[in-house]
């Protein structure tokens, strides 16, 4: 983003969602850790979490797709779920083996990540995409189109350090481990992206006034995720858990209300994020013939999809809507996976 196609609110507001994505594949390797902490190891957790891995995949390529949609059959748009799956039963042939190994094939993959940004797309081919650089589209069949939005090998290996670091979250010093590790990783990304040393593809100049030279500084690459990305994100996540787990505990309770039903969570809000979408546009009046097959309209065809946008204003409220009837539908679902004790509950 620049001064010429944004503005501050606009880009924080999109800068804030880049944690998103690095901290659920992450938390994902640092959960498998802990349940292999907790006693399941070996083949068991290696079934349980490939099983899972194949789950996910499936939700991205049907419901999750749909949500994003709204229309069948809609463009394939593979995504951080797609990502986490494949992780997963990768990660299900780690967990024979030493967590530093994991620790170690993590570090090498992300630091190895900014050099596949080096390499033209076209160079990977279409299944090289898929695992190192991304594609923007596969060859469509049947007028179904694939984005692959998130390659396999980069996201892995923030999963796979997220494995190899899990025991750090069980520690008596765990509050002062995580903000020493954020810290140093936000130094690292400060040392790199300062003088422009390799870290992320894009280097970074001075801007007309100060925001925008600060946020040129903090535009680093999503996908597949540069050296520079990962540190910057992980490492304001992990400097600031402890003081989140200090707040008030009503805050961290809400909080905890979505984490203890990550995936429900996730599919739900993207429903509810487009289905609101579509009434806020209706209010604020403009065509809606791009919030059916909307992916295809906003990556295939965006001649189609138009001037269509929501002022940032909306983009709030709708913001908001999605967090009220998530809430309770959250709340609801971890208190039945509470009470039953089903083999499939885990799925879901």
């Amino acid at each position: 983003m620049s001064p010429t196609d944004s503005t501050p609110l606009i880009y924080a507001t999109r800068w804030i969602t880049h944690l998103c994505a690095p901290t659920f594949v992450f938390l994902a390797g640092v959960s498998i850790r802990l349940q292999a902490i907790n006693g399941r190891t070996g083949a068991p957790l290696a079934k349980r979490i490939a099983a899972r891995g194949v789950w996910l995949i499936f939700l991205e390529l049907t419901l999750i797709g749909f949500f994003w949609s709204f229309s069948v059959p809609f463009l394939q748009f593979w995504q951080v779920i797609w990502a986490i799956g494949w992780s997963m039963i990768l990660l299900a042939g780690l967990v024979f083996l030493p967590p530093v190994v994991s620790l170690i094939i993590g570090a090498v993959i992300v630091v190895a990540s900014t050099a596949f940004l080096a390499v033209p797309p076209d160079a990977f081919g279409s299944l090289g995409g898929i695992l190192f650089r991304g594609v923007a589209f596969l060859p469509s069949f049947d007028n179904l189109a694939i984005f692959v939005a998130y390659p396999i090998v980069p996201w892995f290996g923030v999963m796979a350090l997220g494995y190899g670091a899990g025991h750090i979250f069980v520690s008596p010093k765990r509050s002062t481990l995580l903000m020493a590790i954020g810290f140093a990783m936000l130094a690292a990304f400060l040392v790199l992206r300062l003088p422009n040393l390799p870290g992320d593809p894009r280097p970074w100049a001075p801007q007309a006034d100060a925001f925008w030279t600060v946020a040129a500084i903090f535009d680093v690459t999503k996908n597949p995720p540069s050296l520079g990305f990962v540190l910057v994100t992980l490492g304001l996540v992990l400097a600031l858990a402890p003081a989140i787990e200090r707040l008030p505990r009503p805050v961290t309770e809400f909080f905890r209300t979505f984490g203890s039903v990550p995936l429900m969570a996730y599919v739900a809000h993207v429903g509810l994020m487009h289905l609101y979408a579509v009434i806020a546009r209706a209010i604020a009046g403009g065509t809606l013939a791009p919030m059916t097959d909307t992916m295809r309209a906003f990556l295939a065809e965006p001649e189609r999809f138009g001037t269509f946008s929501l002022p940032i204003g909306w983009v709030y409220v709708v913001w908001l809507a999605v967090v009220a009837t998530l809430y309770p539908l959250c709340r609801w679902w971890a208190g039945v996976k509470r009470r039953r004790r089903d083999w499939w509950m885990a799925y879901l």
